[in-house]
């Protein structure tokens, strides 16, 4: 099977399982967060989940489009318009919440969804979304570099920065996508693993304690957002990020025969320990690769 079937396989079955109108409104969508669906509407929200559940319909109409598939690509264009509705609607009928990668993370889908419509009155409602987004995510942004993770402004790290670079990148704003991943290679930047640390303790302005956790959607951005700016500096420092990837972030399984691994397995790094993460959960690191958890609810 392709990796674009098997996309479009995953795509399916989370629209399947966990889709459903919100309170049963025409013209809504969202995805629960686990099946069988949580009773009542106050019961858990995670609005970063449906952000990415945005993404992938997208990536499903691009797929239909590539494809020749007109019917499929209006459905999962429309899909992911009802989607952006019920996020709306979900989140108390605004779009914003208090966290600045979460925000990114969806105005960069809302950009992809826009772009792919091109016109009319679900494409105009995305492009403003996106607006409204990024003047909200500016308020976080630090004077003396980087982005605050959230409202509460004791944090400063990659999650909310790198994807912030990328959103102002593909928004023509490239001098201040490149002040946000300067920012990162001078802080973040681990000089012996070439990966980018999780984030800095912020105080008053004043940074702190560094968290050295190397979280691989850390990576995922601010490759992103190199490659959106595309200088020859840009594309030189995400090869190197990518080799550092492979080199760190990647298990290699070793084959023998018909099919037995060799060797004693996965050797872990730093004993048993675990990181705290940005905040939102504890990182374990598994091999050379540091595997996210999934973040506990925000209420």
């Amino acid at each position: 099977m392709s990796q674009a079937a098997r996309a479009e396989v995953a795509r399916r079955s989370v629209e399947t399982l966990f889709g459903h109108r919100l309170a049963g409104l025409p013209g809504t969508h969202l995805a629960a967060v686990a099946v069988p669906r949580p009773r009542g509407l106050l019961r858990s929200w995670n609005y970063w989940w449906q952000a990415h559940y945005l993404d992938a319909l997208v990536d499903a109409a691009l797929r239909a489009r590539r494809g020749g598939d007109a019917q499929g690509g209006s459905a999962a264009t429309a899909t992911a318009s009802a989607l952006h509705r019920g996020i709306v609607l979900r989140n108390g009928g605004r779009i914003t919440n208090g966290y600045a990668d979460d925000m990114a993370w969806l105005a960069l889908a809302l950009h992809r969804l826009a772009r792919f419509l091109g016109e009319g009155p679900d494409a105009a409602l995305a492009d403003r979304a996106v607006e409204v987004l990024r003047a909200r995510i500016s308020r976080l942004e630090r004077p003396e570099g980087g982005m605050y993770w959230r409202t509460r402004r004791d944090f400063v790290n990659a999650a909310a920065t790198s994807p912030t670079a990328l959103l102002l990148a593909q928004r023509g704003d490239p001098e201040r996508a490149r002040s946000l991943v300067e920012w990162i290679y001078l802080a973040l930047q681990d000089s012996s693993s070439g990966l980018v640390m999780d984030g800095v303790r912020s105080h008053r302005g004043r940074d702190g304690r560094v968290h050295p956790e190397h979280y691989s959607y850390n990576q995922g951005t601010t490759l992103g957002a190199l490659l959106a700016l595309g200088e020859p500096v840009d594309l030189a420092r995400a090869e190197d990020l990518i080799e550092a990837i492979a080199r760190r972030l990647t298990l290699r399984r070793h084959r023998h025969g018909r099919g037995r691994r060799r060797g004693r397995g996965r050797r872990r790094e730093g004993g048993r320990g675990r990181g705290r993460g940005r905040g939102r959960g504890r990182g374990r690191e598994r091999g050379r690769a540091t595997v996210r958890p999934a973040r506990p609810r925000r209420g």
